[in-house]
């Protein structure tokens, strides 16, 4: 992308460009953000605040110009946008003060570190808009974000949910598209956690960064986030799910999540690798008593998301840990009466999960998910070579098809031809007539058909056929 001074404008997909963002004067980079993704003009929506944007900010000085940019630039002009820095020991701070100085609509408050729960929680209470978002410090969005979710939660909502993008860390890939899955689509305009063929804990995903929540709602249902070390925001996300009378779906994708960095709440799941279990045990205790398929839903969302962590630990003990956690009560303590094990949609990971009830050996558990996985990447590199042949197959038709385009072309080349010359005997055709209107109407002709008479008639006798 080019300004109109020829310079080069940092891409905001690219992995790395925070570091440029960090550079650009605040008022150009609002600008740039919104040329970048070709923004509308900016709105209002209601009156007063329409929405309420959250930041806990641990540590987040190189990633905070980008995201606060990002935030800045929202077509959504009525919004506000809390940072809560949780006892930051870099420059944090510092830019979120400076940026606060050139926009009234970021508002900053500070607290000893106590974790992103407690900073969401205090920024949640100051929170004066109609709706609530809650961003993570080192991601971003695009500048619509906030004004097409705000429009589909105004048509009835008390969650929006809408598609997200992963963003590698490490520059491996450029955002990787996660959309609210097609079907979910077809079940209606509004939905439940009850909805058939809804399912809240797939597709929806289990993080507050993609949804959009009406303010009244939280605070009518009494929804905080739970502190925990990590996973501080998955009994949040799902209860207020549970509890959503109206949850409305966006098929768009805005918000692109930073995956990978080591300083992340994330980053730091070995420091505490079975808080995940307690998250969800909250929400296990929000699902008792509800419909036998929902139970299940649950139950299935927890063992993957188990298997998911065993496998995302990054070190030996961290594995253990979980793997621990599960097989001796993990599971089973969560586990509802209402729950079939036989008739899961466990797929690829049912091995490894009969493997951790028999209590067999870590290395037999991690060998079956490491299959399953391996099953899933063959399938996917035939789904790959099947997609190439097809590919190549298009690429042939197309190929075949400019071949026989190129020689309608030159027919059409020579029929153009024809017609040119085709119009200039039309025009010497019109020419010679006018000639001949001429002759007949000069007097020299006129004369000449009076004498020449006599003789026409008599050639006309004898022409006459007996």
């Amino acid at each position: 992308m080019m300004d109109n001074n020829s310079q080069m404008w940092p891409d905001p997909r690219e992995p790395r460009s925070f570091q440029e963002w960090a550079k650009i004067p605040f008022a150009e980079g609002v600008a740039r953000w919104r040329a970048a993704f070709r923004a509308a003009a900016p709105e209002t929506i209601g009156e007063g605040v329409a929405a309420s944007v959250v930041i806990p900010v641990y540590n987040a000085a190189p990633y905070l110009p980008q995201m606060l940019i990002s935030l800045a630039a929202q077509t959504l002009s009525n919004v506000e946008i809390i940072c809560v820095d949780d006892g930051s020991t870099d420059a944090s701070l510092a830019v979120l003060k400076t940026f606060a100085a050139h926009d009234p609509r970021i508002k900053v408050l500070s607290q000893a570190n106590q974790g992103a729960a407690v900073a969401r929680n205090r920024g949640l209470e100051m929170a004066v808009g109609t709706w609530v978002f809650f961003a993570d410090a080192d991601d971003f969005c695009r500048p619509e974000m906030l004004a097409d979710m705000v429009a589909e939660g105004e048509k009835g909502a008390d969650v929006v949910v809408a598609g997200r993008y992963y963003l590698d860390f490490q520059g491996r890939h450029k955002g990787l598209k996660k959309a609210v899955p097609r079907s979910y689509f077809a079940l209606g305009e509004t939905l439940t956690c009850e909805t058939e063929g809804m399912d809240i804990f797939a597709g929806l995903g289990h993080v507050a960064w993609n949804k959009l929540y009406r303010r009244d709602f939280l605070l009518a249902q009494g929804l905080r986030f739970y502190s925990l070390p990590s996973s501080n925001d998955i009994t949040f996300v799902l209860c207020s799910l549970l509890r959503a009378s109206r949850i409305r779906l966006l098929a768009r994708s805005f918000y692109f999540y930073r995956e990978g960095n080591p300083d992340s709440i994330v980053g730091g799941m070995d420091r505490s690798p079975t808080a995940f279990l307690e998250a969800w045990g909250a929400v296990g205790r929000e699902v008792a008593g509800r419909s036998a398929r929902l139970q299940n839903q649950f139950f299935t969302a927890l063992v993957r998301t188990g298997f998911w962590h065993m496998t995302h630990k990054r070190t030996r003990e961290g594995i253990e840990a979980v793997y621990k956690a599960l097989r001796d009560g993990g599971l089973d303590a969560l586990k509802s009466d209402a729950v079939d094990v036989q008739t899961l949609n466990l797929g690829l990971v049912h091995d490894a999960y009969d493997a951790l009830m028999r209590r067999d050996p870590l290395e037999l558990v991690l060998l079956a998910l490491f299959q399953a996985r391996k099953t899933k990447l063959d399938a996917a590199r035939q789904d790959l070579a099947k997609s190439k042949k097809k590919v190549a197959k298009l690429e042939k038709e197309v190929k075949e098809l400019k071949e026989g385009v190129g020689e309608l072309e030159n027919e059409a080349k020579e029929l153009k031809g024809k017609v040119a010359k085709l119009e200039v005997l039309k025009e010497k055709i019109a020419m010679l007539k006018e000639s001949e209107a001429a002759i007949k109407g000069s007097f020299s002709y006129r004369a000449g058909r009076l004498l020449t008479a006599p003789f026409r008639k008599v050639r006309a006798l004898f022409l006459v056929n007996p």
